[in-house]
């Protein structure tokens, strides 16, 4: 709502497709539960991933998250790069997941939430760009953060642990999150 105040229309459409894009990716890891769904998952997300490497449409069922990608950042490397920052880290999140330490977390939450701001960043023309790429990348890490914080139920559930085994409560596995 507060950003319609801020952003032209087209910036504004743009960010709503970057948004859509991004949870379509997401939503490829997240709603994969059974092993043969997660297998499906990774060859579609592989596949866009390549595709986007040779700029060539991959075959469905992701040819059209490929399109969106496509018109929306195909011009900008930075933003294509980040893209693919982004799908190689939800691809982690089909296997189970143990964040080992602090450096560990910062990194998945660069790759999930820190590229969306460096896509953003691009979309809505931020200059300078290098002074801008590194707060639109802590200000996805520090958004993602949140996220962890509040989904640590849910992730359990789905295997993954993203509390550092670092942290002042050791190391967890995703039952004792469950049971406990």
């Amino acid at each position: 709502h507060w950003a319609g105040h801020l952003l032209s229309d087209d910036q504004l459409a743009n960010a709503a497709s970057l948004y859509s894009l991004c949870r379509a990716i997401d939503d490829l890891a997240d709603e994969a539960v059974t092993p043969s769904q997660r297998a499906a998952a990774e060859q579609q997300l592989q596949a866009l991933h390549q595709a986007l490497a040779q700029g060539q449409p991959p075959a469905e069922p992701v040819w059209q998250v490929y399109e969106q990608a496509h018109e929306l950042l195909a011009e900008d490397p930075v933003a294509l790069q980040a893209l693919q920052d982004l799908i190689t880290t939800v691809q982690q999140d089909l296997k189970p997941v143990h964040v080992a330490d602090h450096a560990e977390l910062l990194q998945y939450c660069y790759g999930v939430a820190g590229t969306v701001g460096v896509m953003m960043s691009c979309l809505l023309g931020a200059e300078p760009r290098k002074q801008a790429l590194p707060h639109a990348i802590d200000l996805g890490i520090a958004m993602q953060l949140p996220n962890i914080a509040r989904d640590v139920l849910e992730d359990a559930q789905l295997g993954r642990v993203y509390l550092p085994s670092d942290g002042a409560a050791g190391t967890l596995t995703p039952g004792a999150l469950v049971e406990g």
